[in-house]
């Protein structure tokens, strides 16, 4: 779906991945990814607690046992983590609902979980007009609920998967094409 509308020269940028986070890592394979129904964790959430992340925490624990939470981690840490997650649940920073977590998670073949107003994730999230192939939902509890349903659906959570690191790729090569004619 089609979200608002922003002038030609003005260009949003996923926010990337943390420093070091692929240190030793040869390069950004999708030969390295697994794929979904390989993954040891349904979810995994890697960060500090602020705002509503103990809820959410709370709510996806209840549904899906199957987890990794850290509160403490090295930069090279969250990626291996992620690769091996199929859901990233993200909540909202002290103010806002971005956070590079979703790019790394996306980059890791895993899909990120988004909770927020239809007003705010449209706002935040319009990459070209467009919403990332995420989950987004209202509530944590639906979120969880949805999350719950895709795990009984291997073939849609591959394609899913697929989708997310499509549109990580096609977000970067825009990127790298906007900045190349810009220093034309």
């Amino acid at each position: 779906a089609k979200y608002g509308s922003m002038p030609e020269n003005l260009h949003q940028m996923p926010l990337g991945y943390m420093a070091g986070m692929l240190q030793g890592t040869s390069s950004i394979d999708r030969n390295d990814i697994k794929n979904m129904q390989s993954r040891n964790y349904d979810w995994s959430f890697i960060g500090t607690l602020k705002q509503d992340r103990s809820k959410m925490i709370k709510t996806f624990s209840r549904l899906l046992s199957k987890n990794y939470v850290s509160h403490q981690d090295s930069a090279q840490h969250p990626f291996e983590i992620y690769k091996d997650s199929v859901f990233v649940p993200n909540g909202r920073g002290f103010v806002v609902l971005d956070c590079f977590r979703l790019y790394e998670a996306s980059l890791a073949g895993a899909i990120p979980v988004v909770v927020g107003s239809e007003s705010e994730i449209a706002e935040t999230f319009k990459f070209d007009g467009e919403l990332p192939p995420w989950i987004f939902e209202r509530d944590w509890k639906t979120a969880v609920a949805r999350c719950v349903e895709l795990l009984s659906t291997p073939d849609i959570l591959q394609t899913m998967q697929e989708r997310n690191l499509a549109w990580w790729k096609d977000q970067m090569m825009n990127m790298r094409q906007t900045i190349a004619a810009a220093l034309r």
